[in-house]
């Protein structure tokens, strides 16, 4: 349960966001042709607000707008292996991702989009923070689900640098995922095979979790190797992981885990 300190703050973001929400709509309705009225999402806030945008009673898009009320937190990065986009760089790549991505189905559609904010169409599905809690033995199926949709997305020349869970909305029903929210684009000395790995490893670090899949992957260690084969570029494999796998510290403390990853990364052996 949020606590009233939390529900007064966002309150009060969203009331500051008034003025500019009242822009977008306008902007929105001359370039959609349809009128358009914003409603603030559930959820927390965080870098960006966001808004269904509705016609009538029906809600048709998610629009990204920027939350100038929020200071991001200070400090070191969690990954060195990445860093924050600024505001306009994120929409472009949001908007680049989701041009490339949508064509196969793979993201949601790009809409609209101004110097402060963005909408894409709706997508109504589960993210996959909540379908892979307590997965049980669905887990090896929806995780060669997301990876076929990992590698479909690196044949698009796009990487996500940011593949948590919550961010990978899955439709069993359609048989469908979608990858949202580019918010982080890749450090310097980061290669391109590298940035491939890093979505990967990003998952599978999310799957040791207990409470999301983590039993059942880490009592099978092989079938993740499996997948990793099945999915990964063979060029990919021979990529230095010296100064990238320790950053992953549950993938470098599971040993049973870690001696299936050498049998995929050879260069495992020397970190």
């Amino acid at each position: 349960m949020k606590s009233l300190k939390k529900i007064l703050k966002r309150h009060k973001e969203l009331k500051l966001n008034l003025a500019r929400v009242a822009e977008i709509e306008q902007a929105m309705t001359q370039h959609l042709g349809v009128s358009v009225r914003l409603k603030p999402a559930a959820g927390k806030a965080g870098q960006d607000q966001i808004y269904r945008a509705f016609n009538g009673r029906e809600a048709f898009a998610m629009v990204r707008v920027e939350n100038r009320n929020r200071e991001l937190p200070g400090g070191p990065a969690k990954w060195s292996f990445r860093q924050r986009l600024d505001l306009a760089q994120r929409l472009e790549a949001e908007w680049r991702a989701y041009e490339k991505l949508s064509a196969i189905a793979l993201a949601p559609q790009p809409l609209w989009r101004n110097d402060v904010a963005m909408a894409c169409s709706l997508i109504v599905a589960e993210r996959g923070a909540k379908r892979f809690i307590g997965v049980g033995q669905d887990f090896w199926m929806l995780a060669e689900m997301v990876f076929s949709g990992v590698q479909k997305m690196h044949d698009c020349d796009i990487t996500h640098m940011d593949l948590n869970l919550g961010n990978v909305l899955i439709d069993e029903k359609a048989g469908r995922l979608s990858f949202i929210d580019f918010e982080f684009t890749a450090a310097d000395w980061v290669s391109p095979a590298q940035q491939r790995i890093c979505d990967y490893f990003i998952l599978i670090n999310e799957f040791c979790r207990k409470r999301r899949g983590g039993n059942v992957m880490l009592g099978e260690p092989e079938k993740m190797a499996e997948l990793l084969l099945r999915y990964l570029r063979e060029e990919d494999r021979k990529a230095a992981l010296g100064k990238l796998f320790p950053q992953f510290e549950r993938l470098s403390r599971e040993e049973g885990l870690r001696e299936q990853l050498r049998t995929v990364f050879p260069g495992l052996d020397k970190v």
